[in-house]
């Protein structure tokens, strides 16, 4: 069985949809993009491209919020590409107290549902045909629910699946309920029990700034992988801080806690340190390995500490791990992708050497240098005390939030569709630049943009395939009111130097 993680979905329904096809040439090229700008009424809340409707490209799904506080209204939207340009092709409304939300395409059945998480219950759309028009409503009781009030504050969920979507995750008060779907109708198939965890994280802890409470708590809930660690013995792993729960596929088999230790007594107490980790295969050898990035402070006095945890052939996990080197003295961590499709994770490290020079070109010229590092894993495995390719980029900075003025590389796109993932950035908010990957040049990404665009750079970026032509797409937004009425698509016109 495979397993896939799904992405994160918003949806929304507009009443103004205006198209402005890019004719903009930057440098005597061709434009890389045409531009779609399409306006919403509402608060646009949340927006992702996903795989609704199987087959084809992916469908843009949007969150708008309309009424006001207390009783907002949640309405979800399906937009999919049609004859040249991105079009509308349904609205959805959900329930008031829907906690998550989340689109599954069941690949083998040719079927797509969205799945609503509400306090108590699990509610379930499917469609039965790709326009969506004829659904039909299936509802189910969790095992444990929410007691939470907040009508109007739905959030999009990664809901795990496997068996190309028969087969769901959906995380509730003790632990997680599994769900099958079949024929238009979901099952309740089991549940781990694995509880959502709680961890101190950052406090101003000025009596200013605290908001009066009674009591406050607050939980994660661990996001599970399909693994193996020994044999071809799959289980499902579920990464927390420095630690993660290791759970037989099997109910009934109680789950057992592996600790990194990578987080020291004051550390987990000062409320300043976390621990992102992440459950993959670095080495291609079929077990599962861990990849731990242990962040302190934000923006101009973050720092983080990267050690890849290998698994040895007897299932053992390397628990000390193997430490990587930023060049920079201030680094976001490593970022893990098979850049040759070779099956063997590379990674990929921005820093910044912070410094009295670094402080001047910050409040002079408002740039920062950063450095982007990639690791190759090798014959004798990683060599991470120095980097196998490096490339620097001078970014806008913004002195209001002391932070970068832009976007930094997001190497999930493929723009040329030669299957290789590319790099996509911002050095500022007014253009975007692409970098086609070489793979069988040693320089693996070229030291001159490969096509650039001049638009105005939204916070949030989401990057799919559209149009079902293999070449990525693009589309921008923001949850800031000043901007968060209107989305801008960008569709790949493919015309890369």
């Amino acid at each position: 069985m495979s397993y896939k993680k799904t992405k994160t979905i918003t949806l929304f329904w507009i009443s103004i949809a205006s198209v402005l096809w890019a004719q903009s040439f930057i440098d005597g090229e061709p434009s890389i993009f045409k531009r779609q700008d399409i306006s919403v009424t509402g608060a646009l809340r949340e927006l992702s491209l996903e795989k609704v409707i199987p087959g084809g490209g992916d469908e843009l799904v949007v969150l708008e919020r309309t009424g006001k506080y207390p009783h907002w209204q949640v309405d979800l939207s399906i937009y999919r590409f049609s004859d040249n340009r991105v079009k509308p092709l349904k609205k959805l409304s959900i329930p008031a107290d829907t906690l998550f939300y989340g689109f599954i395409s069941n690949t083998s059945k040719n079927q797509s549902a969205l799945v609503l998480v509400r306090p108590k219950e699990l509610e379930v759309l499917f469609s039965k045909d790709s326009t969506w028009n004829d659904v039909k409503n299936v509802k189910i009781p969790l095992s444990s629910g929410f007691e939470v009030n907040q009508d109007g504050l739905a959030r999009p969920i990664d809901y795990q699946f496997e068996n190309g979507g028969a087969t769901f995750f959906v995380p509730v008060r003790t632990g997680i309920d599994v769900f099958k779907l079949s024929d238009s109708m979901v099952t309740f198939d089991g549940h781990y029990q694995i509880p959502p965890m709680a961890y101190y994280l950052s406090s101003s802890e000025s009596m200013a700034l605290d908001i009066p409470f009674w009591v406050r708590a607050s939980f994660w809930f661990p996001s599970p992988v399909r693994g193996m660690l020994k044999n071809s013995n799959h289980v499902l792993l579920f990464p927390w801080m420095d630690e993660v729960f290791i759970q037989p596929i099997a109910y009934k088999e109680k789950s057992k806690r592996f600790v990194f230790q990578r987080l020291s007594e004051d550390e987990r107490e000062d409320g300043q340190t976390q621990v992102v980790t992440h459950a993959l295969d670095l080495n291609g050898d079929g077990r599962t390995d861990f990849l731990m990035n242990k962040f302190k402070g934000a923006a101009t006095s973050l720092t983080a500490e990267t050690t890849l945890h290998l698994t040895a052939n007897d299932g053992s996990i390397d628990a000390s791990g193997l430490r990587l080197q930023p060049e920079g003295n201030r680094a976001a961590g490593a970022v893990a992708i098979d850049l040759n499709q070779d099956g063997k994770m590379e990674l990929a490290v921005a820093s910044s050497q912070f410094n009295a020079w670094a402080i001047a070109r910050a409040l002079t010229q408002r740039q920062v240098k950063v450095m982007f590092s990639f690791y190759f894993y090798h014959e004798r495995g990683y060599q991470l005390s120095r980097p196998d390719f490096t490339r620097e980029i001078l970014f806008g900075f913004d002195l209001s939030d002391l932070d970068i003025d832009g976007v930094l590389p997001i190497l999930t796109g493929d723009f040329n569709g030669d299957g290789y993932p590319d790099a996509l950035y911002a050095r500022n908010r007014k253009r975007l630049t692409i970098l086609i990957q070489k793979p069988k040049s040693k320089d693996v990404f070229p030291d001159v943009p490969s096509g650039e665009y001049d638009v105005q750079v939204l916070r949030k970026i989401r990057i799919g395939d559209l149009n079902g032509d293999g070449k990525s797409d693009i589309v921008m937004y923001d949850r800031k009111s000043r901007f968060n009425k209107k989305f801008t698509v960008l569709l790949n016109a493919g015309k890369f130097k």
